[in-house]
């Protein structure tokens, strides 16, 4: 005779949902997280007063190049880009923790488009990532509802 484990941690055990994210728009999301993450690098080149990557010039920042809020936006943004790099790499691996980091980095991200170089662009991937990590995660806790 067979029992069925109904103890709160049984759900935690059983192999993760896949999800509309984890699933087909897995690579596609990946990528858009890993290219925003790299371009990340230019607005801290651009901050740390490195050089002008591209289009991208010292006149483009709302902060000064170089100064102390710009030094602190700078590095909050290399971290928000090593995250979207991570998160990304998670989403490849299938690990239900890539949206917490994705998340975690748009978060930090988002005010920095504003307030330091803007980039209209990137406000658009963070809103895309966003709202996958949102349907990731109602997927995942619908799933583990049934």
């Amino acid at each position: 005779m067979t029992t069925t484990d109904r103890s709160p941690t049984a759900h935690r055990d059983a192999a993760p949902a896949t999800t509309v994210v984890t699933g087909p728009l897995r690579w596609p999301l990946a990528a858009v997280m890993v290219v925003h993450g790299l371009i990340h690098a230019m607005g801290v080149a651009v901050l740390f007063e490195l050089g002008e990557p591209g289009d991208l010039t010292y006149a483009d920042s709302v902060l000064e190049p170089g100064s102390a809020p710009a030094l602190a936006a700078g590095t909050a943004w290399a971290l928000a880009g090593l995250a979207f790099l991570v998160a990304g790499a998670l989403l490849v691996a299938r690990a239900p923790a890539w949206w917490p980091v994705a998340v975690a980095a748009a978060i930090v991200s988002l005010p920095l488009m504003f307030t330091a170089v803007p980039a209209p662009a990137g406000v658009v991937a963070n809103v895309v990532i966003l709202a996958a990590a949102g349907v990731d995660l109602r997927q995942r806790r619908q799933a583990g509802a049934r």
